[in-house]
């Protein structure tokens, strides 16, 4: 009897599983889109994202599912992916509906890219558009890139009225209150992003700062989750190092990090945290070579400055050395203050000067902060199309990247 049903429960596995490999491609496209939608419903953007993909591979020819997969892209903050998939929609579509043209617009605005699309976005925010709170999140976030804090808090506030529950309305309102040294109400508000959206980035990053301190093991939790999800990310294995120097396991930390660095020999940071660790450890000789080199790479990285006068100062005989180390760290200091100063400075005026915004963009470029310089660049050209100093920035720019056929 046993046997019997034994026998009769493997047919019956084996014809769901034949039924279910019956099932057409189209069929199982339309499975994935259902759940890509519900999961954008309920503000999980990277499922969803992932859920529309794994339907355009069954159904590739599906303009819409490249509509739904651009939007949940950019609302996962991949704006890469999500131009990708404009673009494809636009050539499946070959028209341009509205809906799309909104799309690039907030695409354009989440980028940084206010321009041309701000003015627009404003006035159909003001008039009560429909999708005002779509509207409204992706201009916080491009307030934010351009470090616009006051506009951007402004829109933050219209954004969490709209609608209390949006995921980048109270993660922005959390990176608000870390800001403002609140760091309960912060970590209360990562929290709150994360039991919605667990694939949040950004939101686990910056739970895995705000724990590093006293809550090391907990931050580390945070930045395998990540891992599991992108386990090639030199940052995130950078990350991991810190967490594990925080909880006292220098060897493992300096494991990690020579591993990062004999894929990413050039990685600025893994650099400074190698020889950090190797100067906490009492190996001052040997953590020089590291720091010097990432001085050498990122010259504005005030913090490995400080890390090299540290070392040099443990070292005998190196007092000169490490007072002129003090003083570099010293200038660098200074010019990352005067970096945040002139943006204050300019915020207000550089959206309407390309002179001006050229300046910021150049300042944000030789800090090391690329993506908003070119955010920057972009909005001067905007402001004015011939502005040859902004042209010619941008030629040094990528010919330096090795991308010297880009305008």
């Amino acid at each position: 009897m046993f046997t019997r049903r034994r026998v009769l429960l493997a047919f019956a596995l084996a014809a769901v599983a034949l039924g279910l490999g019956l099932l057409s491609g189209p069929l199982r496209g339309e499975y994935h889109l259902r759940r890509a939608r519900a999961a954008a419903e309920a503000q999980d953007f990277p499922r969803a994202y992932g859920q529309a993909v794994q339907a355009l591979r069954l159904r590739p020819g599906l303009a819409d599912a490249h509509l739904l997969a651009a939007r949940c892209a950019r609302r996962a903050g991949l704006l890469k992916e999500a131009a990708e998939h404009l673009e494809a929609f636009q050539v499946l579509h070959k028209s341009i509906p509205e809906e799309a043209r909104l799309e690039w617009r907030l695409l354009h605005a989440q980028e940084g890219r206010l321009g041309d699309v701000e003015p627009a976005l404003r006035r159909d925010v003001d008039g009560g558009h429909a999708d005002r709170a779509l509207m409204l999140e992706a201009l916080v976030q491009g307030y934010m890139k351009l470090e616009q804090y006051d506009v951007g808090q402004a829109a933050l506030a219209k954004l969490l009225a709209a609608n209390p529950e949006s995921v980048w309305g109270i993660y922005w309102r959390g990176r608000v209150m870390e800001r403002g040294g609140k760091v309960d109400e912060a970590e209360a508000d990562y929290r709150q992003v994360l039991a919605r959206s667990p694939d949040h980035v950004e939101a686990r990053m910056r739970m895995t700062e705000l724990l590093l301190g006293d809550r090391p093991g907990e931050a580390l939790g945070h930045v395998d989750y990540l891992l599991r999800l992108r386990p090639d990310d030199a940052g995130l294995r950078v990350a991991r190092a810190v967490c594990l120097k925080a909880m006292g396991d220098a060897d493992a930390a300096a494991r990690v990090l020579d591993d990062v660095l004999a894929d990413h020999p050039d990685d600025a940071r893994a650099l400074s945290e190698r020889g950090l660790v190797a100067v906490q450890s009492g190996r001052a000789t040997e953590g020089e070579k590291w720091l010097r080199e990432a001085v050498r790479l990122r010259p504005a990285a005030e913090d490995t400055h400080y890390h090299l006068y540290q070392c040099l100062a443990q070292q005998p005989g190196r007092a000169a050395e490490a007072r002129r180390q003090f003083e570099e760290w010293h200038q660098a200091k200074e010019e990352a203050n005067r970096l945040m100063e002139l943006g204050t400075v300019l915020r207000a005026k550089a959206l309407h000067d390309p002179a001006l915004m050229h300046e910021w963009g150049t300042l944000l470029l030789k800090a090391h902060h690329d993506e908003q310089a070119l955010a920057c660049f972009d909005l001067a050209l905007r402001l004015r199309p011939d502005y040859q100093p902004t042209h010619r920035a941008l030629e040094e720019y990528h010919r330096a990247k090795g991308d010297a056929a880009r305008p």
